[in-house]
């Protein structure tokens, strides 16, 4: 509750800078599904829009970064998955059209 406290306080102090609203995007790091806090309780907390939500694959990014193994983060990981389509959408690409061509089965096979 602290972050969230002084994430508002963030905001609200941008605002008094004068940075346009929709200049400020709020990303949730280590996110979960099920958290204790849901999505709409942290959105109306800060009085803003989760605008990405990175996920809690904490396990998985420890052992990358003690093993120094860029290869245990799999494009199949849910965590690269997330920062992959962050990536696209930042740079403008149409993240629906990556996801298109991430199909499981054999059919996805016929996209490429």
């Amino acid at each position: 509750m602290p972050a969230l406290r002084n994430v508002a306080r963030y905001i609200d102090q941008l605002s008094q800078f004068q940075v346009a609203p929709e200049k400020i995007r709020v990303v949730v790091n280590r996110h979960l599904k099920k958290g204790a806090i849901s999505d709409a309780a942290i959105e109306k907390a800060i009085r803003k829009s989760i605008h990405w939500k990175v996920p809690n694959q904490y396990n998985e990014v420890m052992k990358t970064i003690n093993t120094g193994d860029p290869l245990s983060l799999s494009s199949g990981s849910e965590f690269m998955r997330s920062l992959s389509s962050w990536a696209e959408s930042l740079s403008g690409k149409p993240v629906a059209a990556t996801k298109k061509k991430e199909g499981r089965g054999i059919m996805s096979l016929f996209d490429r």
